[in-house]
């Protein structure tokens, strides 16, 4: 059986409020239960903007063409209420730095107990507490007492992260968002954290849309990847595809960036990425090895490379396959 479409992004367009260049143009995206996403690209690719308007925070971007959908409902059309309900509920966040969701001076106990009262007026704090600790155990913290009684500012940047990934997945959400989770933290602290997603995926089912920089990370967890570029994601597949078969000039760009054990130096990639993105034509041209004048100013389009595999280059222009 098909895994069901959770999340469905349609032609995407968004930019900052008051600013008048486009942050992300035309993007297709769609989240499907159970399955984890991996997005990555360079720093100002548009990874965390679409993190942003996913989550629809007031004040952080503006929907200016093309749609979210949540379960076949427009996130741009929903009322208020029902978005602040479902921020949480429907869908949870887990941000690069866990001072965005944790009070550094407040017990775990209580954030947890908070967290559950905003989406069940009727909870109690033993009800909160037990749902803390059987979350937390099922993400194997080894002494869950000692956790739900301490402040943040009395755990380790690692174990906050953990407990923010535990707190965003106290409401049960459908749709978890990570974005960099891992990026602050040493490698065995990632490696925890890893895990600890993947274990969500199997325990609760939970779909997973991550944003990172770590190739490592995407190897091991990714079910899908989308390469982000300019505002625009450049490349979607399944993972092997993606990792082993890149279509786009700069995913394969990205690929040979990479360190490798068989002493091959890595290949930078020349040039900078573009501070406003072109309205026209591949934001990547002025840095792709295989561009032609064209590339510039002709129109970007789908091309399928199998399956649900697949490119954006500007049309009939040749990639260089």
């Amino acid at each position: 059986m098909e895994a069901e479409n959770l999340l469905e992004i349609s032609s995407l367009c968004v930019r900052y409020p008051g600013a008048e260049a486009t942050a992300l143009r035309d993007v297709e995206l769609v989240l499907k239960a159970g399955q984890i996403t991996c997005v990555i690209g360079e720093s100002g690719s548009g990874k965390s903007t679409l993190f942003h308007s996913i989550l629809q925070l007031p004040g952080r971007v503006e929907i200016t063409q093309g749609s979210v959908r949540f379960r076949g409902n427009d996130l741009k059309a929903m009322p208020k209420q029902r978005l602040r309900e479902l921020r949480g509920k429907g869908i949870g966040a887990v941000f690069q730095e866990p001072g965005a969701s944790l009070d550094p001076i407040r017990p775990i106990r209580r954030q947890f107990y908070e967290t559950l009262r905003a989406h069940d007026a009727a909870v109690t704090v033993r009800k909160a507490e037990e749902k803390a600790e059987e979350i937390l155990r099922a993400l194997e913290f080894s002494d869950p007492h000692r956790i739900l009684k301490s402040c943040p500012a009395q755990l380790s940047g690692g174990m906050n992260q953990r407990v923010a990934i535990a707190l965003a997945m106290a409401p049960e959400p459908d749709i978890l968002l990570c974005d960099e989770p891992t990026s602050a933290l040493d490698v065995t602290v990632q490696a925890q954290i890893v895990e600890e997603l993947m274990r969500l995926r199997e325990t609760f089912g939970t779909c997973i849309l991550l944003i990172t920089h770590n190739m490592g990370v995407v190897a091991k967890m990714a079910d899908h990847v989308a390469v982000m570029y300019g505002g625009r994601i450049v490349e979607y597949g399944p993972r092997k595809d993606v990792l082993h078969a890149p279509a786009h000039p700069y995913t394969r760009a990205l690929m040979e960036a990479i360190p490798t054990l068989d002493g091959r130096t890595p290949k930078g990639i020349p040039g900078r990425r573009p501070d406003v993105f072109p309205e026209k034509g591949c934001a990547f041209a002025p840095r792709c090895r295989m561009s032609c004048k064209e590339c510039e100013t002709r129109g970007m389009i789908r091309h399928t490379i199998s399956g649900d595999h697949w490119t954006l280059c500007p049309e009939e222009v040749n990639r260089g396959d």
